[in-house]
């Protein structure tokens, strides 16, 4: 035996020694599903134990204390240890404080599930315990197969792909996009990167949080090489008889990193779901598995988050956007996963897991069963469940995790590997099948959803990868109850959240001043989702918009110049966050002036008629006036409006026009038209006892002084006198045969017109006879 071979099996036999008594592990799920049957064995019984599955013993617990600074502590105290040994009935050992202000001790063995029961349970009845569970051991979900390289049919098959070819003509990542691989470390490799610890290529720094050398075959406990030193077994190496036979090493984180992100379009290889973006290695699995409290510390690590533990691990530099969990355990999500989960997702990050490996329920797997994960099924080549998966509702979707026959069946998944058996060797490539396989397909695909929408919430990258889910094909075993939605479908989740909304403002509009406006805007988006609308006024004078986060708002038109322009901008936000913005004009038209109502006029002859005309323009301007047919004596001022007719001294109708004329366009007019009527004073009620019509017809205009004092000559002289009475009563014969001519009389002249009044009042005739020769006279009107 030489030498290196004598200190391997030296070294492997003070691994059994320790881990001969573990009692409660977590399953290897990518073993044969024959290998899964639960055998509890009694306490301290080394026969039960050997046949015990490794995933029902744990040595190890979690417990946060409702005291702050008990939790918080780097150390357990040894009366705090002490006490806290007491209440559990056994003797316990601080290892180490964890994130989350949670502490892990040790038990003094591995426990079987029943002895772990009854010791949490007393522990979860001290009042100072906020949480107590087991620390279970999580282990990779795939079945490890022979290389080979042929093609990569899960993601361009109609059936059973997901049908990346479409998402990489939109996205094929971006370099902001950090996606975590959480699971055995990481080796080198051309199709990924060739140096993983220069920090110069895809693959930024990441952290080992392997805390067991036992567990992490890299002859230390944590450290900053996420290096995979590769995780093969000796049958029998990992408790309770497993494995049965020697198990090469898995280089599982290697071939679900490759699936994420193989380099693209390079001429080598394979191509990964998402070629540009980083890769974030986090160790957490090795030997035989992996404690849940280093997972937990890696994931929040990973998500950028502060992890407290001995040793101080470093700030994450690079934190990622999506962790994937390729990884397990047949328990349900517990507090302290819980809790890291719900933080991680409370700071933005995207959780993807394996749905698990035993053909169960899924419901009682953690991680898969924690809330706000996104848990996985894997499907087959034919779009149906693949054998080994679990399923129930708490999977949120499918993706090809492959079924094989036989070892690197191209029915399984190919990616990236390693030729080495132990340790690493070369690069190659190999089909691997599990949910493992399937969960990193949608990991990519979350990243590519992401490289092309970093705004993305949770929430809608979970909305949004759901929604535009494949359904299953037509003889499927799979339903919405059992693998999710559907089967991840690239292209289409990566255009709902790229695709920016078409937005249109709506027609350009030619209006009024002075109206009410509409705007017409109108959007579509990917699914007609549109979350908020903005309009805002960038030309023009400012108008006050109505229902301006409305796709049609209103305003009213101002009083403003021809061919003022307003121009209006409409943003619309769909539910991703994608805008699109449209612009809209609205000019003013040439509103014609307006005059305002005159009304025909009437003006006694001899007086003063005055009226104002007012015309406006509802563009602002000041329209000009004029007018045509203005009377011999009357003036119009086009400046003021004002007409003005002083004096009116001939008896007529007179029809006066007025025009407005638009100052921006003369061909724009309006116009009024009135009829201005001179006429007479009215006649006397009665009065003279008969007497000249003379003493009435001129009362009230301008002959009124002389008129009174002809009224008083006759009422005082001429009526008191017999002789006049008679010559008055003799003239009235004659009155009665001219009166015929009274109509064919030429209008008497001033001087006549006074000869004959003067003369009518002095005789006193009747107010008939003194018609006669008065009716038309100008300066007697009736």
């Amino acid at each position: 035996m030489t030498k290196g071979n004598y200190m391997k099996r030296r070294s492997m036999n003070k691994m059994r020694t320790v881990l001969k008594g573990m009692l409660f592990f977590v399953i290897l799920l990518g073993l044969a599903l024959s290998q899964f049957s639960a055998v509890r064995a009694s306490v301290g019984d080394d026969a039960q134990l050997a046949s015990a599955p490794r995933y029902d013993r744990t040595d190890q617990l979690i417990v946060k204390f409702r005291d702050r600074s008990i939790a918080r502590a780097s150390r357990l105290s040894h009366d705090r240890v002490n006490t806290l040994s007491a209440v559990a009935g056994v003797p316990l050992t601080h290892f180490r404080a964890m994130s989350g202000d949670a502490q892990v001790l040790k038990l003094p063995y591995a426990m079987t599930p029943a002895e772990l029961e009854v010791i949490v349970a007393r522990l979860k009845a001290d009042a100072g315990v906020e949480y107590a569970e087991p620390d279970v051991i999580v282990h990779r979900m795939l079945t490890p197969n022979d290389t080979q390289y042929l093609n990569q049919w899960h993601y361009y098959e109609a059936t059973g792909g997901a049908n990346l070819p479409g998402a990489w003509d939109i996205t094929t990542g971006s370099s902001s996009i950090v996606v975590a691989v959480i699971d055995t470390g990481l080796l080198p490799h051309a199709d990924i990167d060739s140096n993983i610890l220069d920090t110069t290529g895809r693959v930024v720094p990441g952290y080992d949080f392997i805390s067991s050398t036992l567990f992490a075959n890299d002859g230390d406990g944590r450290d900053s090489n996420p290096t995979d030193p590769g995780d093969w077994e000796a049958a029998g190496e990992c408790g309770g008889g497993l494995p049965t036979v020697d198990v090469n090493s898995s280089w599982h984180g290697t071939h679900v990193a490759g699936t994420i992100g193989a380099i693209g379009n390079n001429s080598t290889g394979v191509a990964g779901v998402n070629w540009v973006s980083k890769i974030l290695p986090v160790r957490v699995l090795g030997k035989c598995g992996g404690y849940l409290s280093d997972t937990i510390d890696g994931a929040r690590w990973a998500a950028g988050l502060t992890v407290s533990s001995v040793p101080v691990v470093p700030a994450n530099a690079n934190p990622a956007k999506v962790l994937n969990l390729s990884l397990g355990a047949p328990v349900v999500c517990s507090a302290a996963t819980q809790t890291a989960i719900n933080e991680i997702l409370a700071a933005g990050k995207v959780v993807v897991v394996a749905a698990g490996n035993s053909d169960m329920d899924a419901s009682g797997y953690t991680p898969a069963s924690c809330t706000g994960v996104i848990s996985v099924a894997a499907t087959n080549r034919s779009g149906g469940r693949s054998y080994y998966s679990n399923y129930g509702t708490v999977v949120k979707i499918a993706a090809p995790g492959g079924a094989q026959g036989y070892t690197n069946d191209s029915n399984g998944i190919l990616s990236t590997l390693n030729t080495g058996l132990t340790t690493a060797l070369a690069d190659t490539y190999r089909y691997y099948q599990g949910t493992s396989m399937a969960a990193p397909h949608v990991a990519g695909v979350v990243s590519l959803m992401l490289s092309a929408n970093p705004t993305l919430t949770v929430a809608k990258v979970t909305e949004k990868l759901l929604g535009t889910a494949r359904a299953f094909p037509s003889g499927s075993d799979c339903t919405t109850s059992l693998c999710g939605a559907g089967i991840v479908n690239a292209a289409v989740a990566v255009l709902a959240v790229s695709t920016v909304p078409t937005v249109n403002a709506g027609p350009d509009q030619n209006v009024d001043p002075g109206v009410a406006v509409n705007l017409n805007g109108s959007t579509s988006s990917d699914d007609g989702t549109i979350s908020s609308y903005t309009w805002v006024q960038t030309a023009g004078a400012v108008v006050t918009l109505s229902g301006s986060s409305t796709a049609t708002p209103s305003f009213t038109a101002p009083n403003d110049l021809t061919g003022t322009l307003f121009t209006f901008r409409l943003t619309a936000v769909d539910d991703v966050g994608l805008s699109g913005t449209d612009i809209v004009d609205v000019t003013l038209n040439n509103a014609p002036p307006v005059i305002a109502s005159i009304g025909d006029k009437t003006v006694t002859v001899g007086n003063t008629l005055t009226f104002t005309v007012t015309a406006t323009d509802a563009n602002g301007t000041i329209p000009i006036l004029s007018a045509a047919g203005v009377p011999v004596g009357a003036t119009f001022t086009p400046l003021t409006g004002v007409f003005s007719w002083p004096n009116t001294d001939t008896l007529g109708s007179y029809t006066v026009s007025f025009v407005a004329t638009d100052s921006e366009n003369a061909a724009v007019t309006d116009n009024k038209t009135i009829t201005i009527t001179v006429q007479n004073p009215p006649p006397p009620s009665s009065g003279g006892g008969g007497g000249c019509f003379i003493a009435t017809a001129a009362y009230g205009s301008y002959l009124d002084p002389h008129v009174k004092v002809l009224r008083d000559f006759r009422d005082r002289r001429l009526l008191t006198n017999t002789a006049v009475r008679l010559l008055s009563a003799s003239i009235m014969p004659i009155h009665r045969r001219l009166r015929i001519l009274s109509a064919s009389m030429k209008p008497c002249g001033p001087s006549r017109g006074g000869r004959l009044r003067l003369w009518c009042t002095a005789l006193s005739i009747r107010r008939s006879f003194c018609f006669f020769f008065w009716r038309q006279c100008s300066l007697l009107r009736e």
